[in-house]
């Protein structure tokens, strides 16, 4: 990776989706277990700015650019992405693990699609806070894995915070209660995003 991408110093679309998801660079973690795997990521405004550019014909001006990013830079997004681990990764659709019948096949698609913000809490500094929108994408048989947007209202007490643990209790799967933590310094040093 290059250099300039441990600053905010601006960097090709390439660049900056390679620096998002190195684990390294502390916007991805990964939690594999029971032959589950765990991965969330942060997602910084400029990726909804990229991605609202990318679906225009036209090219987005500043203006309409910076209009975007203030949209999304009064919340904190995360995707979950969860899936398999190990050498079946590819392979089983996670909707179907452990499913004996169509009531349990029900039981999973209703909670991952209508109740899932209730298995999530993110750690101010003094609060727990419930995520104000969770949205699994729909994938229509495309893909073993699914993925879940988590959107948290910024407010002051999630700003003074130097850590933001996410805190997931998953009922679903059976695997427990998994926390990602996220540095705050490490999301302060993503770099600029150029169009």
């Amino acid at each position: 990776m290059l250099a300039s991408c441990h600053s905010n110093a601006p960097v090709t679309a390439d660049d900056w989706f390679a620096y998002i998801n190195d684990p390294s660079n502390g916007l991805v973690k990964v939690r594999e277990v029971n032959g589950f795997r765990f991965e969330m990521k942060y997602l910084p405004a400029d990726y909804w700015v990229y991605r609202e550019a990318t679906r225009r014909k036209e090219k987005l001006s500043e203006e309409e650019r910076e209009s975007i990013r203030q949209v999304y830079e009064g919340s904190h997004h995360f995707l979950l992405s969860i899936g398999t681990d190990g050498e079946k990764r590819q392979e089983v659709d996670i909707m179907r693990v452990g499913v004996n019948d169509y009531k349990d096949y029900s039981f999973r698609m209703h909670k991952m699609n209508f109740t899932m913000k209730e298995s999530f809490s993110l750690k101010g500094k003094r609060h727990q806070h419930v995520p104000t929108f969770a949205n699994l994408e729909n994938v229509y048989g495309l893909s073993p894995k699914r993925n879940l947007n988590l959107v948290f209202l910024d407010n002051e007490d999630i700003r003074e915070a130097s850590t933001w643990d996410i805190k997931m209790e998953d009922d679903i799967f059976h695997t427990g209660i998994h926390h990602f933590s996220f540095n705050r310094t490490q999301l302060h040093t993503i770099p600029t995003l150029t169009f």
